[in-house]
């Protein structure tokens, strides 16, 4: 680390070698670096006290957990003043089925990334909670029908994690429509429509479909 508290070349690669594999021992990580295993660790201390690293996790098999329903909604408030929504930011999350929530720069206002056991459990979530978040006006539902990339499978496909490249990835990411000719309306699509209480109107949003 710079005089400045910016990061050098090493610590990226120290970094990166965590992000890959969390439980690497310190004389694994200064093999991976090149370097000895004493300014290793003082350096993963110094970017862990500095938040640069703020934690450790296993990689979960979400399905075989019995949470593989994934579905990616958009959302319309509304209200969009900033009271508005710090109170929506404030409520979702509370939501454990939310697993990520992202302000967005579009025609909608929020894009949601839930995970329940199933298409029931999904629907129960939007109906009770999801719809009774602060200011939600609208919902649209795209449901993931594959993961294809995430970005903590990538550990899998390192050179740090030799033997263990054909790991399958879990993670979901939002489906995208292709050069085939997908389109958001096509049947390839699972989106969830209506009119009723639990899937409510849709108004041309982003990653993710009607509700």
């Amino acid at each position: 680390m710079t005089d400045t508290g910016e990061i050098d070349r090493i610590d990226r690669n120290i970094v990166a070698a965590l992000a890959r594999d969390g439980r690497l021992s310190m004389s694994e990580l200064a093999q991976a670096v090149g370097l000895s295993r004493t300014p290793v660790q003082a350096r993963v201390q110094r970017l862990e006290r500095d938040g640069f690293i703020r934690g450790y996790a296993a990689i979960v098999d979400r399905e075989r957990m019995g949470e593989g329903h994934v579905a990616f909604v958009q959302v319309t408030l509304s209200d969009t003043r900033s009271a508005a929504l710090d109170a929506f930011n404030r409520a979702v999350i509370a939501v454990p089925e939310i697993e990520q929530c992202h302000m967005i720069a579009a025609s909608f206002d929020y894009l949601l990334k839930v995970r329940t056991r199933d298409i029931a459990a999904y629907r129960r979530v939007l109906g009770e909670r999801i719809s009774a978040l602060p200011h939600v006006e609208h919902t649209s539902t795209f449901v993931a029908m594959e993961t294809v990339k995430d970005h903590r499978d990538a550990a899998f496909f390192s050179p740090f994690m030799a033997g263990r490249s054909h790991m399958d990835p879990t993670p979901c990411a939002p489906p995208m429509p292709s050069s085939s000719g997908l389109s958001r309306g096509s049947a390839a699509w699972p989106r969830l429509t209506g009119n009723d209480s639990v899937f409510r109107d849709v108004r041309g949003r982003n990653p993710a479909g009607g509700s």
